[in-house]
């Protein structure tokens, strides 16, 4: 009977000495350090906030956090308070949910000693990118010369194609933490309105004023020439579609692109996007074409007038915005079919390319101008003035997601923002 309680005394202090252990760094003849100097600085980003401070050598920090108004680095076994040991600055934590605020302290030991005294609790709140933008220069102008830059896609693996209206096409790196590097690459001769990946036609295709080219990476495009101008280009996986002045309509159906007129729309078309389960176009008389195929198109029933002309389009899932002059939004709910005309952005300049992500919607505009608005059924706009893209040239086409965005213009204008 002894032998038993004495074995149950004995676990039972294992125990505590163990929890000991875990709270206060494993002790080891180390020793707790003071926290940073200064504290710590939280900057919130789009579902991540990084953390900053000022180190001292042979510390370790360990970061505590949680979707708290406060929080204090004094350990404690409790499960809604998230631990990362041993870290070094800068650290970005990822995965956080944006809207809600989160609260972050820390403390230091050294050679696995217990935690000392805690910063202050330092608070961000991450949110969708678009807000503030850096601009990509790495000498003393635009890395693009005074090209204007009119299309941006993303291959889905490493790279960014931009293409430009005068034949221009340059080729960049994502994730660079100096920004986009941008390579130039042989110019075509196809004045470039738009580019998308696609792979129904084995790569980049990139349309214009006399014609189309199509390529890998656009390093040595295989361009056609046409008496067309074409606005704008779109690909859904499996299918490729270009549409432009006169309502032309080419659209590709397999790998090597054979190209294939489509019929039914009128009009300069514009923008083009692939919408649930439907092609839509939108023209410059604020009209509105729709497509099952890609073939055969219809106009689409618009409530309102817009009030300008429609220039870009972009979906996620069954929703859809299209933007033009004037601060014309014009919005779909159901994959493309029916379209509501909404108040236009006020005094908004003209709205070129829109990106609508599954929380927000972001449009480029003259100026330098960007407008954000949550994905509502009718959009609340905040306005990202020239002053945060840090640019006054026209902004011409968008890509990303509400992560991060990449945007080009005028006058070789390269932005991104998370």
């Amino acid at each position: 009977m002894v032998f038993r309680l004495n074995l149950r005394l004995l676990f039972a202090g294992i125990a505590v000495i163990a929890l000991s252990f875990l709270l206060n760094g494993c002790g080891g003849g180390g020793a707790a350090a003071d926290p940073p100097v200064g504290g710590i600085v939280a900057t919130p980003g789009a579902g991540k906030v990084t953390i900053t401070w000022n180190a001292s050598p042979g510390v370790d920090y360990w970061l505590v956090y949680a979707a708290a108004p406060s929080i204090s680095a004094t350990p404690s076994p409790t499960i809604n308070h998230i631990w990362a040991r041993n870290v070094s600055s800068p650290y970005v934590i990822t995965g956080l949910a944006n809207g809600v605020t989160y609260a972050f302290a820390m403390n230091g030991r050294t050679s696995g000693g217990p935690g000392g005294a805690s910063t202050p609790s330092a608070s961000a709140t991450p949110r969708p990118a678009g807000a503030s933008w850096v601009l990509d220069t790495t000498t003393a102008g635009a890395q693009m010369g005074s090209n204007a830059m009119t299309g941006i896609a993303f291959d889905g693996g490493a790279s960014l194609i931009s293409v430009g209206s005068n034949g221009s096409i340059y080729k960049g790196a994502v994730g660079a933490t100096s920004g986009i590097i941008w390579a130039a690459a042989s110019p075509a001769s196809v004045g470039f309105n738009g580019v998308t990946y696609s792979n129904a036609t084995d790569g980049f295709v990139a349309v214009g004023a006399g014609g189309y080219c199509q390529g890998t990476d656009l390093a040595t495009p295989s361009c056609t020439s046409t008496s067309q101008t074409w606005n704008a280009v779109a690909s859904n996986g499996t299918q490729t579609v270009m549409v432009g002045n006169g309502g032309n309509i080419l659209h590709s159906d397999s790998p090597g692109g054979v190209w294939t007129a489509g019929n039914g729309a009128a009009g300069n078309l514009n923008g083009l996007a692939y919408v649930g389960t439907n092609w839509i176009a939108v023209a410059s008389s604020g009209a509105i074409y729709k497509s099952s195929d890609g073939n055969t198109w219809t106009a689409a029933t618009v409530s309102g007038s817009p009030a300008g002309a429609l220039k870009g389009i972009a979906a996620y899932g069954d929703t859809a915005i299209a933007v033009g002059t004037g601060g014309t939004v014009v919005t779909s709910t159901d994959a493309g079919l029916t379209w509501t005309v909404q108040p236009a952005i006020a005094g908004a300049p003209v709205l070129n390319a829109v990106n609508v992500s599954y929380d927000q919607i972001l449009v480029v505009a003259n100026g330098g101008n960007v407008y954000t608005s949550p994905l509502l059924s009718v959009p609340a706009w905040t306005t990202v003035s020239s002053a945060s893209t840090r640019t006054t040239n026209n902004l011409l086409a968008v890509f990303g997601s509400s992560s991060q965005y990449f945007a080009v213009g005028s006058a070789g204008t390269s932005i991104y923002a998370y």
